[in-house]
């Protein structure tokens, strides 16, 4: 594992211990919107390992899949969006309207643009998103090359 690899580790088991730490405790939307600052964290250090090449070939591969080529990342990152209440996008995309107090509990309702309404766990969306941040991991650091 490269030392690059590992700066991102020490960022993904902050993440990692943070949502395990929201799954034993009742709601607390600060750690909620911090766990999504945590996975936009280890997605700003890997951008940064790739700008500085760091990162060898499969990592970065593996990596590009998880922070550049994946909806769903994608989708649970914008939470951190209205967490912070950043109003401005770039890139367009489909847009998914959030009804109620987003973060009044680990439940949520989001409506499509048709009027379709959906629930969404944050703690479920945050531990799918830390399956495929482990599934990059193993990727990366395969001894099958």
């Amino acid at each position: 594992m490269s030392e690059a690899l590992e700066r991102i580790r020490v960022d993904f088991h902050d993440f990692s211990d943070l949502i395990a730490h929201c799954r034993t405790t009742p709601f607390n939307a600060a750690k909620v919107k911090d766990a999504y600052a945590r996975l936009n964290r280890i997605r700003e250090r890997y951008m940064h390992e790739k700008y500085n090449r760091t990162l060898d070939a499969i990592e970065a591969q593996a990596f590009h899949k998880v922070f550049e080529d994946d909806v769903f990342i994608k989708f649970v990152r914008d939470g951190r969006h209205i967490a912070e209440h950043v109003t401005k996008r770039s890139g367009g995309g489909p847009v998914i309207y959030v009804k109620g107090a987003f973060f009044s509990d680990y439940n949520y309702k989001v409506f499509d643009t048709r009027g379709h309404v959906t629930f969404v766990n944050h703690l479920d969306q945050l531990d799918e998103a830390k399956k495929r941040i482990e599934s990059a991991f193993a990727h990366a650091t395969s001894t099958v090359r």
